[in-house]
């Protein structure tokens, strides 16, 4: 897959992300856990993404699909997901989602992890990560999508 800025996915998910609810809350115990511990489903079919979650890139309960910008990309775009999937990658749904979007590592580590807030995913809100996939669309790279 040919790695280059999509700002047509990113408005999409930003977008999607938009219009749905978010929660602000902890869900793992660890820190680290939510990015490499489930393989988001690549299927057709998949349950759409309900609830915006950062703690979590995808995860069904229920009538309720929770899952990270991340997990949303990877449900949005399944085909292109499926094809970026790398099993041997150190966090296969974020590369994953990376390489669907088009970012680079370090703009894909500021929206999906974070990096360069001083925040905890759970602590960053719709409206600062709707700002920052805003950025990257803009062209911001790394944590300058946070300014």
């Amino acid at each position: 897959m040919k790695e280059s800025l999509r700002t047509d996915r990113i408005a999409a998910v930003a977008a999607r992300a938009a219009e749905l609810p978010w929660e602000m809350q902890r869900t793992g115990d660890d820190e680290e856990a939510w990015a490499y511990g489930r393989k988001p489903p690549l299927e057709k079919g998949a349950a759409a993404i309900t609830t915006i979650n950062m703690d979590t890139v995808y995860e069904a309960s229920g009538c309720d699909t929770a899952g990270c910008l991340a997990g949303l990309t990877l449900t949005m775009f399944p085909a292109e997901a499926r094809e970026a999937w790398d099993d041997d990658a150190p966090a296969p749904p974020l590369e994953a989602a990376r390489r669907v979007l088009g970012l680079d590592r370090k703009t894909a580590d500021a929206i999906f992890e974070g990096a360069g807030t001083g925040k905890k995913l759970h602590e960053l809100g719709r409206e600062e990560m709707l700002y920052a996939l805003g950025r990257a669309a803009a062209g911001a790279v790394g944590a300058d999508v946070w300014k």
